[in-house]
């Protein structure tokens, strides 16, 4: 073997190393970002559930705002759908737009009933009322922690995919860029 052939083999081999490692790398970014979401998907699930069992028992009370307890419900059950839709691809972007968008609804609609039950302190005042809107402030705290920890995860993805020479491989295997929260 000439020394031209062992060279030309040595850089085959290391080219062949490299795109191994890069191509485990973004393999394992993108895994990231499915663990990050994983307490994302849990705490929608459980905000969920609150969600359902509020409006249960602020029916009895305030059944008369039911366009509102209805919206927040509609708000509640569109959250879950989009949730569900990013727990196949939780690295695309067009599902976590839609989250987001739902993300916004519900929010929106969760401040009009907080408002609301302020302003009926007996309501407000109800022992499983008012455990339940604890738990839910709670949860949106820990939802806003896991939102940080995902979109981070992401942000960590797209400079690997962005990063020359890497973002060859990365369009060769369809590493696409990441959705955030």
């Amino acid at each position: 073997m000439s020394a031209l052939e062992v060279a030309i083999i040595a850089v085959v081999a290391v080219l062949g190393f490299w795109c191994l490692g890069a191509y485990n790398r973004l393999v394992g970014l993108r895994n990231a970002i499915g663990a990050a979401w994983a307490p994302i998907e849990a705490a929608l699930a459980r905000r969920h559930e609150l969600t359902a069992a509020l409006l249960v028992g602020l029916r009895r009370d305030l059944g008369e705002e039911h366009a509102l307890l209805d919206s927040l419900l509609a708000a509640s059950v569109q959250v879950r759908a989009c949730a569900d839709a990013v727990r196949a691809r939780a690295s695309a972007a067009e599902p976590l737009a839609s989250l987001a968008l739902a993300e916004g609804v519900y929010r929106a609609a969760a401040a009009r009933l907080v408002d609301l039950v302020g302003q009926h302190p007996d309501v407000a005042a109800q022992s499983d009322i008012a455990g339940t809107l604890a738990e839910l402030r709670e949860l949106d705290t820990r939802l806003a922690f896991a939102r940080q920890w995902f979109n981070d995860s992401a942000s960590n993805y797209d400079a690997a995919v962005r990063q020359y020479p890497t973002r060859w491989l990365a369009g060769l295997f369809g590493f696409a860029r990441a959705g955030r929260l």
